[in-house]
């Protein structure tokens, strides 16, 4: 915006007004000798055709104060009063002294006025050179006593500042300048990253209100940097002359390329490498006290605004509302984003984050952005995840997503069928890595129609409900690991342990630490679900194998008995029901109806024949009548029989 600060100083003198209008003031009060002889018989130009001169005079000047103050002086080399009423003036020289040692010196090779009509015009290599470094030329400039209208080719030089407009018109009672028919200006310096130009149909300057306004096809361009709108207007203060008020409406466009100064300022991420394009319906400029543009808002009315920064990574950035927060050193401080904000990044990994509002903040020293948060409604979404939370933030550097909760629902996080809830949700993109702390709660949906569906082999086509206090998904491994007061549960199958690790997002299951297991084994008589009770110090599953696995301490509990082991598999069919119970290392039976108890060294139970057969060397059996020892022990828990086979004795009791 730079360029339209330092073009304030081209439109704001006023002076032709008072050029043409002082000339009819002078010439008005002055006390002219209208009977006066012509001097020298010079030929003269008439206005009128047939008009001849009845008054001439070799040199001309007047001057005019107010309280003492001179404000103004006019000179001629020649004036020539006709008898139309026209007076003609040669070799005009104007000059305004304005407050603070301003003057305005304007001449021209020949002026013509009407002083009953206020009629006049400069003719002829019109200039106005003002103290301050400003320049205006025009072949001529015509005035009707309250306007002037001239679509003749204007110069303007400001400073570094040319340009060129193809009309200017007047208005005295507004005291407003307009350019018009096309307005270009151009600003030189050694430097090219320094140079500028701006184009617009018509420029207009209000000096009573301190305005400048670009009308029609408004561009701005600084090297690689362009603005452009249908208007864009500044306002300044009369007392200092800084810069109050900014704005511009219609057909926004902004581009910064990568080699633009000030994207380079603002390093390579949102403002930076590759071009960055802003659109937006109008802007207006945040401006404090002091004239120093602190920011720029842009406003999407019709469509959002929408900004597209190319580069490491790509991004889109759209909302209702845009402000962008400038430092005092011209640097980008934030952008803040309000109104359905979404920001996308693209890239090998790509990702988007939605929210009412987002607020994007800069490292001071790198320039570059640094973290960003998010309020209200927010969304993060990638090729594997989608995740929706009341709050976030974004760590742009470590590359960090945490969602939490502002007093409403926990954060919730759906990855390849999976879906996190948790009191605070983390998300690593480039890491592949996802956490969870506090009261979270897992869901793995279960695959239809499949015959392995299941964590725990039993629950088709039902979902999979995992407790627990933290939990940490890594992609690249497929793994995920739950911690403190584990709870995972598929229909009446349940595990309670310390950790729980899932692996290929159910293929492979591994619990430890007070583990124990509630599985379900078909049907007792009445129709009821049977239940088999575990615990051990770990359990491990798979799948494919369709097998859990529990080692150490094991104790299987079901209606009547119990069952001790070191080491205890139970086997799955290929409709996921429990097949057998396979059970090596002390192993011990004991039931609590009959008192009997049986150890060996392996135990297997079969499940729908319902029958325990205990392997040892030897395998032994204590009842209330004694011990009982032989290589083999068989109990059909179905009809409460149990049969000894081998070693000392035959136990077949009826």
């Amino acid at each position: 915006m730079n360029p339209v600060v330092k073009w304030l100083r081209i439109l704001l003198p006023i002076a032709f007004v008072g050029f043409i209008g002082l000339i009819v003031f002078s010439y008005s009060r002055a006390k002219l000798d209208r009977t006066a002889s012509v001097g020298d018989g010079r030929d003269l130009e008439p206005r009128e055709g047939n008009d001849t001169p009845s008054l001439v005079m070799k040199t001309f000047e007047d001057t005019h104060s107010l309280g003492g103050r001179m404000i103004s002086r006019i000179r001629a080399t020649r004036t020539t009063g006709f008898k139309s009423g026209w007076y003609t003036l040669e070799g005009v020289d104007l000059t305004l002294f304005g407050e603070g040692g301003v003057q305005y010196s304007i001449t021209a090779e020949k002026a013509q006025f009407n002083p009953e009509t206020k009629e006049a015009e400069a003719i002829g290599g019109v200039k106005l050179v003002s103290s301050e470094g400003v320049e205006l030329r025009t072949a001529t400039l015509g005035f009707n006593g309250t306007s002037a209208n001239n679509k003749v080719p204007v110069d303007f030089k400001v400073g570094p500042w040319t340009g060129r407009a193809g009309g200017i018109r007047l208005e005295v009672a507004e005291q407003a300048l307009h350019l018009i028919d096309g307005v270009t200006a151009e600003m030189s310096a050694p430097d090219p990253a320094a140079r500028a130009s701006i184009q617009a149909d018509s420029a207009t300057s209000r000096q009573k209100t301190g305005q400048l306004i670009f009308t029609g096809n408004v561009r701005m361009t600084k090297q690689s940097e362009s603005a452009s709108a249908d208007m864009i207007a500044a306002t300044t203060r009369k007392e200092d002359r800084t810069i109050s008020a900014l704005t511009g409406d219609g057909n926004i466009v902004i581009r910064l390329a990568g080699s633009s100064a000030f994207a380079a300022q603002a390093g390579d991420e949102l403002i930076g490498r590759g071009e960055t394009r802003i659109t937006a319906d109008r802007f207006v400029g945040d401006i404090p006290a002091g004239g120093v543009i602190r920011g720029l808002i842009f406003f999407g009315e019709l469509m959002p605004v929408h900004a597209i920064v190319d580069g490491a990574p790509r991004r889109e950035l759209t909302a209702s509302q845009v402000r962008v927060e400038i430092t005092e050193a011209r640097t980008i401080a934030a952008l803040h984003a309000e109104g359905k904000a979404s920001m996308s990044e693209g890239g090998n990994q790509p990702r988007a984050v939605e929210a009412e509002k987002i607020d994007v903040f800069f490292d001071p020293v790198t320039k570059k952005p640094s973290n960003a948060v998010l309020e209200k409604a927010v969304r993060f979404r990638d090729p594997k995840s989608e995740g929706r939370s009341d709050a976030a933030t974004y760590d742009m550097v470590g590359d960090r997503v945490v969602m939490t909760t502002a007093g409403g629902t926990n954060p919730t996080l759906t990855s390849e069928g999976t879906l996190l809830k948790a009191s605070m949700i983390e998300i690593f993109p480039k890491a592949g890595i996802l956490k969870g702390t506090g009261a979270v709660v897992a869901r793995y949906a279960a695959k239809k129609d499949s015959p392995s569906d299941s964590v725990l082999f039993s629950g088709k086509g039902q979902p999979v409900y995992i407790n627990s206090s933290a939990v940490t998904v890594t992609r690249s491994t497929r793994q995920a690991v739950f911690s403190g007061g584990v709870k995972a549960w598929q229909d009446l199958n349940t595990v309670f342990a310390e950790e729980l690790h899932i692996l290929e997002n159910g293929e492979e299951m591994s619990a430890r630490g007070g583990v124990r297991a509630v599985l379900r084994q078909g049907l007792d008589e009445a129709g009821a679900p049977r239940l088999v009770n575990a615990r051990s110090e770990t359990l491990g599953a798979k799948k494919t194998a369709r097998q859990v696995q529990l080692d150490g301490n094991v104790q299987i509990e079901e209606p009547g008995r119990v069952l001790r082991s070191d080491k205890t598999v139970f086997h799955f069919d290929k409709s996921q029901q429990l097949e057998r119970i396979e059970s090596e290392g002390n192993v011990s039976v004991t039931e609590s109806a009959t008192g009997r108890s049986a150890k060996g060294t392996h135990a297997t139970y079969r499940v729908i024949q319902r029958t325990l057969r205990i392997l040892g060397s030897p395998a032994v059996l204590t009842d209330a009548s004694g011990e009982v020892k032989g290589t083999e022990i068989r109990f059909d828990t179905a009809s409460q029989k149990v049969e000894v086979i081998g070693g000392e004795a035959t136990y077949n009791p009826d």
